[in-house]
């Protein structure tokens, strides 16, 4: 393909995959504690199989973890009905999850057009573009991301190397970008950068990046042509840009550096402002124990208080919203205005529900009538005051939202609900009805892992790189994968 040279990629004759439907029952690290379980299912007379997946992954030629697991699992079943229906007779008070397996990939051919849409070329299943020099830029356009709430398509995205196209279950194309992993950080880091922030807050963000890549390596999307996505349940990622002196210093002082539990690179989240308490990965569904860290209180005391220590009650997560403890992610007094900007204004924040406008943002997003809302009410939280469950109560039908995902699509996006520790005020009418809801919270993002406010905040007073990762992940070790 000529440089300079724009060009266009059309899919013909798409055959979609093909699936096979199973329930997940448990995972296992240990295949005798998986052997010892999938007989005692069997025992009970349900037909169980295990499924190995995961392996070694060596980096620079050598070993940096196994991650080998083995899946307990009830297999073909042909639809997701089946498999519910299954579950629902037989697994009655236990713990599962519906997963599907793609048992033949899609299919389809690539045609490649020039600007004025004449075919250039074509290729079956797949299109493999290299650089004839490492730094020759390919710009995609058009393309979708996860952040991109309005699902528009407009944007694009500039890559380097080798990218692959591939076809996809949906019938939209993949782009494949292949990175070096410390290109990789550094560009994960380049998106969170902002003006101010601390070399060692950098660095222990770059660590995090780097161990989380690389703790799900051949299990999180098993059956796709690509190790991560560009989504956050992978690490939001737009492609190449020049990165910062201050982004590139931290990459180099840390490089090849990653988190270590019980012989495992950490699945080490990251999260904006955590509010003043951290999620234990416990809570995260689903979760290997080898990932799991406690949540933590963001200070530098040791002990929470103890009017904290039961955030599952509703008068203390009111409490702790409206009169915090001073946390390391309060940053109201931070020097860098747009620090401040960016993560104070979601320590605390505030929001106007109108019951009509909710009222149609939740019938639009669960596809279902529920009539006027009398009240909704928490009825689940976790640890660290996170709402799990809300139920609520309509006219028509009472609806019951479980898991942050689940309540935070309902009601809109990241600025309507910034996380899910929050408590609800309703203002009623002359008739005791509610014409309004008032939501006050705490924090930003999921609330898992390293604080990025936090780790701002430890670093102002003094704290490196490896204790502010020590705080945020304990009982974790750092270790180079490369070997020096």
């Amino acid at each position: 393909i000529p440089p300079t040279h724009r060009w266009r990629i059309q899919l013909e004759n798409w055959q979609p995959p093909r699936f096979r439907y199973q329930i997940l029952l448990d995972r296992f690290i240990d295949k005798s504690e998986a052997l010892d379980a999938q007989y005692a299912m069997i025992e009970k007379g349900i037909s169980v199989v295990l499924r190995q997946r995961g392996g070694k992954h060596i980096y620079h030629k050598k070993l940096v973890q196994n991650t080998t697991e083995y899946l307990l699992i009830i297999e073909d079943l042909n639809s997701e009905e089946e498999a519910r229906d299954f579950a629902q007779k037989w697994l009655k008070g236990k713990s599962y999850q519906i997963i599907k397996q793609k048992i033949s990939e899609p299919h389809a051919k690539f045609n490649i057009l020039n600007s004025s849409y004449e075919k250039i070329g074509e290729s079956e299943n797949l299109i493999r573009v290299i650089a004839d020099q490492p730094e020759t830029n390919m710009y995609l356009y058009h393309v979708t991301r996860d952040m991109d709430r309005s699902g528009k398509s407009d944007r694009y995205a500039r890559v380097k190397g080798t990218v692959e196209f591939h076809c996809l279950e949906d019938e939209s194309i993949a782009a494949v970008a292949i990175f070096p992993l410390e290109d990789y950080v550094e560009n994960i880091l380049n998106l969170i950068y902002i003006e101010g922030m601390p070399v060692e807050t950098l660095k222990a963000i770059s660590v995090a990046i780097r161990s989380k890549a690389l703790s799900r390596y051949c299990l999180k999307h098993e059956d796709e042509p690509f190790d991560v996505c560009n989504k956050a349940h992978c690490q939001e990622f737009e492609g190449y840009r020049e990165p910062f002196p201050l982004v590139t210093k931290a990459i180099n002082e840390t490089k090849g550096e990653v988190l270590f539990r019980k012989k495992r690179v950490t699945f080490a989240e990251i999260t904006a402002v955590c509010g003043g308490f951290t999620e234990a990965m416990s809570e995260l569904d689903p979760i290997l124990p080898e990932f799991d860290y406690p949540g933590i209180f963001d200070s530098e005391k040791k002990n929470v208080p103890q009017k904290f220590r039961e955030l599952q009650l509703e008068e203390n997560v009111k409490e702790w919203i409206n009169s915090p403890e001073p946390v390391f992610c309060e940053l109201k007094q931070h020097a860098q205005p747009q620090i401040v900007s960016r993560f104070y204004n979601d320590f605390r924040w505030q929001r106007f529900w109108m019951i009509d406008d909710l009222v149609e943002a939740v019938e639009k997003r669960c596809g279902k009538s529920i009539g006027a809302i009398f009240d909704m009410i928490v009825t689940k939280r976790s640890p660290a005051g996170k709402v799990l469950e809300l139920e609520i109560l309509g006219a028509d039908r009472n609806l019951v939202l479980k898991g942050e995902k689940e309540i935070r699509s309902i009601f809109g996006n990241e600025e309507d609900l910034p996380s899910c520790c929050f408590y609800l005020e309703p203002v009623l009418d002359m008739d005791g009805f509610p014409e309004s809801f008032t939501v006050r919270g705490a924090g930003s993002g999921e609330g898992f892992g390293l604080c990025i406010a936090g780790a701002i905040g430890m670093a102002d007073k003094g704290y490196d790189y490896i204790e502010i990762l020590s705080h945020y992940f304990r009982g974790t070790t750092i270790k180079k994968i490369n070997g020096e």
